[in-house]
């Protein structure tokens, strides 16, 4: 008669570890990877690029310009030591935002809603609890400006567009991938 030996109550107790270890995982690192990718690409496409959710332009920047814009502007300018600085055509009139924005050392080119910085870094990224976690403007002054450029524009601008909610679920994933890579064959 052959004595026959197996292993299987070992290997069973091991799968129970695993599968314990699998159940107490805290998912917030890959929530909070992707979130943080995906309100990167989003604070990129609206403070650098100027695009609201669709990827259109925010358009330009309005206000009344006047004709004493100019030579005002160039005084910026030349206090500042900056030809042409981010204008496109330093000849023309501008508003009196625009002369704030020139003596600030932002462009003019296209409304990209970025003066300060306050706003872009207004936005962050909110652990709420191990399973949820969030892109807010927790500030209510800046969420009433983000809401009122919004107004102003007639169009959506502080969501995510497609492209971005992919980057978010592709980060979040491999990062999700590499936790559990680690509990099984660690």
């Amino acid at each position: 008669m052959i004595n026959i030996t197996s292993n299987i109550d070992q290997v069973i107790e091991r799968f129970k570890a695993k599968a314990n270890q699998t159940s107490n995982v805290d998912v917030s690192q890959a929530l909070l990877a992707g979130v943080n990718a995906a309100r990167g690409a989003m604070t990129n496409r609206i403070f650098n690029k100027g695009l609201d959710s669709n990827k259109t332009t925010l358009g330009p920047y309005k206000g009344k310009k006047a004709k004493t814009s100019t030579a005002k502007a160039r005084a910026i300018l030349a206090k500042k030591k900056k030809a042409d600085f981010f204008t496109t055509n330093i000849q023309g009139d501008f508003s009196e935002y625009e002369l704030i924005r020139i003596d600030h050392g932002r462009q003019i080119r296209y409304k990209d809603l970025e003066l300060t910085g306050t706003l872009k870094r207004g936005i962050v990224t909110i652990k709420e609890n191990e399973n949820r976690v969030v892109c807010a403007i927790p500030n209510n002054k800046l969420f009433l400006i983000s809401q009122g450029q919004e107004k102003q524009i007639h169009t959506i601008i502080f969501q995510l567009t497609d492209e971005e909610r992919e980057l978010l679920k592709t980060n979040t994933q491999e990062i999700l991938k590499q936790i559990y890579d680690n509990i099984l064959n660690g």
